[in-house]
């Protein structure tokens, strides 16, 4: 009996000839990229079922080669840089809050943005690292806190914390554009180094999901399910290790938030499949307080640096503002400034003599002023310069103390000092 050759379909090419060194072997590559375009060759159905080799053995898929060669790949220092700016922004205690937790397994999500690989993952566009879309996370919380008795009893805390649409807001508080929640929630870093040993810092796990019944699944339930049906597998690019969650908003409403994030994470996951098992987390207490000790010089040089970013920017004001100070002001504003360093005690070291000169200058111009207000102002500074230095107590400089007195007196009468 003459048996009938198996028809070989040949696979379809992705990717011009001059491109595919570039992508091969790189351990720098962005991960988006090779799920995206990296896929050299396009498999048909036939060819992924009839994977076997001369021997009959079977035989990875070229997609199945692709996904292992993503999941290879290693976080990058940018991306560790990237991390480290992100724990010192949102570090202050008042405003953020920070959870992270540990994936129990793999965790499955945006598997719909790979295109021609047919399976996607939810990928930082600047660094090639997976995350969990801040969206998302609001999006599961608020569905199962609405679900519960509490959301149900409390619908007026669950708008104020997610918000409400138009239709969903109180009658007494709708807006055309409803209502804002009260807590942000900002997208999750992966940990790095958060992996299981050894992959460590490689993110990506590859993952197989086998259809069992295609048809019954591809024609929505037209065609019964048949124990006869070939299982299919199908590689699909997973996630494993931690996230650093973080909400931003008043303490007492994102302590409260971060409950219902640790029980909806227990409770249903995350991402696709978590009827399968997938996307289940919990919180990991010993990466929290690691993650914290690094944070806390972070923190300190990030206040250190904003603290003199705002006095340069109030230095800057002050002379912007002694510019536009009339004459008299600018005079006074210059005195003072000679003779701060009293605060600090009667030692001036060498600056006597430029506390001298500046209260000369101020009796011989002060004088001329117009305004009482400014003539008493400038008599003042003498009086507590001369006060604090002891010029005016000393024993036997009766006559420079009774001139000196003389010429404050002149001063707030507006009289031409001799």
């Amino acid at each position: 009996m003459q048996t009938t050759p198996r028809r070989t379909i040949m696979p379809i090419e992705l990717m011009r000839t001059a491109l595919r060194p570039l992508y091969r072997g790189s351990r720098s590559i962005h991960p988006g990229l090779m799920i995206q375009r990296g896929l050299e060759y396009f498999e048909a159905d036939a060819d992924r079922q009839n994977c076997e080799d001369n021997q009959g053995n079977r035989k990875k898929t070229l997609k199945q080669q692709h996904i292992e060669g993503i999941c290879a790949l290693p976080v990058n220092d940018i991306y560790r840089n990237a991390y480290q700016r992100w724990l010192a922004a949102t570090a202050d205690e008042m405003r953020f809050r920070s959870l992270i937790v540990a994936i129990d397994g793999r965790l499955l999500i945006g598997l719909n943005g790979g295109g021609a690989l047919e399976t996607g993952c939810a990928i930082s566009h600047s660094y090639g690292v997976p995350f969990l879309p801040g969206s998302s996370i609001k999006g599961i919380v608020q569905h199962h806190v609405r679900g519960t008795v509490f959301g149900k009893e409390h619908r007026d805390v669950c708008d104020d914390l997610f918000g409400a649409g138009p239709s969903e807001a109180d009658a007494d508080q709708a807006t055309d554009q409803g209502l804002a929640g009260l807590v942000s929630f900002h997208d999750a870093w992966w940990v790095p180094g958060s992996a299981p040993k050894p992959q460590v810092d490689r993110p990506f796990a590859q993952e197989v999901v086998t259809t069992h019944h295609p048809g019954y699944y591809q024609h929505e339930g037209r065609f019964a399910a048949s124990d006869f049906d070939s299982p299919i597998p199908n590689a699909q690019v997973g996630v494993h290790g931690s996230f650093l969650i973080t909400l931003e908003g008043d303490p007492a409403w994102t302590e409260l938030t971060e409950q219902m994030l640790i029980a909806t994470l227990a409770e249903r996951g995350i991402g696709a499949k978590t009827r399968a098992g997938y996307g289940y987390a919990n919180v990991d207490q010993n990466a929290f307080k690691r993650m914290e000790k690094t944070r806390a010089p972070l923190a300190q040089a990030r206040r250190t640096r904003i603290e003199a970013q705002r006095k340069e920017r109030e230095e800057a004001i002050d002379t912007l503002l002694e510019r536009n100070l009339p004459p008299q002001q600018q005079v006074l504003k210059a005195a003072s400034k000679a003779i701060s360093i009293l605060e600090n005690g009667p030692d001036m070291g060498g600056k006597r003599e430029a506390i001298l000169s500046e209260i000369n200058t101020l009796l011989q111009t002060a004088a001329a002023w117009p305004d009482a207000a400014d003539r008493n102002a400038a008599a003042d500074l003498v009086t507590e310069t001369f006060d604090r230095i002891g010029w005016m107590d000393k024993a036997g400089k009766q006559k420079q103390k009774e001139r000196r007195e003389k010429k404050i007196a002149q001063l707030r009468n507006g009289e031409a000092q001799p």
